[in-house]
């Protein structure tokens, strides 16, 4: 039975170092894995004007010699494995290694309910939405293995039998034709899985032995700098100072979602979240900082900052000098500055021939009760936050 809530916890990053320093210690096992970044650039007239971009990293789905290695990016706002199917025709699951459950020694096909079914028999089907697109599959159970280093920095590895997966015999171009990866190890919590025998690290916590019910997301400052994530635990020596912990709000929608106390532009505050009740979901799944609609705009402008000259070529918009954006959680806050926020190029105004740094934001439209009035923390401020995911008191831990 989980606790009555969540913990999330973000916390000031350090640069990468040798070797893993075990976070909890209870006599179980903690695993790192490392991800890579891949950007996918965005034009605008034929210039890059930002860039899409995914973190993923190995998995391997059966055991022995019939094991099948594939990459998927973590995501903390979804909530089920999903891999290409070999049965899937879709130019998006060409593209990618394919998983094939016959000729897996622990797979088996299986409907909704975990009853196994024959390949080519009637069976159950979902569709699963993304932001983008959307992805229809059927279902499998399997031995899922994820390969990293332990708290002593040695190889190590943990297997978790009969994890529930997504089949996709169709998966929409976008997003899954422009990036690497070959499928999704959603994160969420059980609430956003089809149902909870669906949920990967809920079926970890029960079935591995591992240090704490946690895990833990570290982004690499740079575009080529080493990023990794932790099952079982955190990383210690990416951390520089003391956790601050904070309770999940409405757990039960599925998501590491935050209340937000209210939002400060270079200190000054803006009257959106003391009008209107705000939350911020954590999801390292967007490229992006997610802004509530009503108030995209505002926030908009004041991030924005003209520049000088009328060549978009010289100037990377992330060494501007920009406004400094905090958000209060009430507990604690979180800043976050132009590094952090700008479109590497500016847009050039047609009009006014003026040159203009914008800020890498998307208006969040979303209805009750998640929304209306969500922010989205995405890569902006995962890079610049060591976070870590408690599944047992529903919290987070930002640093």
């Amino acid at each position: 039975m989980f606790w009555s809530r969540f913990l999330i916890s973000l916390l000031a990053a350090t640069a990468p170092s040798n070797g893993v320093s075990q976070g909890k210690a209870s006599g179980g096992a903690i695993i790192t894995i490392p991800i890579q970044k891949q950007m996918v650039p965005v034009q605008r007239n034929n210039e890059t004007v930002s860039y899409k971009s995914a973190y993923f990293g190995i998995i391997e789905l059966g055991v022995g010699a019939h094991k099948q290695e594939l990459s998927v990016t973590f995501d903390t706002a979804s909530g089920q494995v999903i891999v290409p199917s070999i049965r899937c025709k879709s130019k998006a699951c060409l593209l990618h290694r394919q998983y094939n459950v016959t000729k897996s020694l622990t797979g088996k096909d299986i409907d909704a309910d975990g009853s196994r079914v024959e390949s080519e028999g009637e069976r159950d089907e979902v569709t699963v939405g993304f932001g983008t697109g959307e992805v229809t599959g059927n279902f499998a159970s399997e031995t899922l293995c994820l390969s990293g280093e332990g708290a002593s920095g040695t190889p190590s590895s943990q297997c978790i039998k009969d994890v529930r997966l997504v089949m996709a015999v169709e998966m929409s171009d976008e997003p899954f034709q422009s990036f690497a990866f070959d499928g999704v190890l959603g994160l969420g919590l059980s609430a956003l899985s089809i149902t909870p025998e669906f949920s990967f690290f809920g079926a970890m916590v029960e079935r591995s032995p591992l240090s704490a019910p946690q895990f833990a997301l570290s982004l690499a400052e740079s575009d080529h700098g080493l990023s990794e994530i932790s099952f079982g635990g955190y990383n210690a020596a990416r951390m520089r100072t003391l956790p601050q912990w904070a309770s999940v709000a409405y757990p039960e929608l599925g998501y590491w979602q935050l209340n937000v106390k209210e939002v400060r532009v270079d200190g000054k505050v803006l009257d959106f979240c003391n009008k209107e009740k705000c939350g911020a979901v954590v999801d390292s799944g967007s490229s992006h900082i997610g802004v509530p609609g009503p108030m995209f705009s505002d926030l908009r402008n004041r991030l924005s900052m003209i520049q000088t000259g009328n060549d978009t070529s010289s100037v990377d918009c992330r060494e501007s000098k920009g406004p400094e954006v905090e958000i209060d959680f009430g507990g604690f806050s979180i800043k976050v500055g132009s590094k952090d926020y700008a479109r590497p190029r500016p847009f050039l105004a047609a009009k006014s021939g003026r040159i203009t740094c914008k800020p890498n934001l998307m208006r969040v439209a979303m209805p009750p009760p998640l929304g209306p009035n969500l922010f989205v923390l995405g890569e902006p401020v995962l890079r610049r936050y060591y976070t870590v995911f408690d599944w047992d008191k529903k919290s987070n831990w930002i640093c």
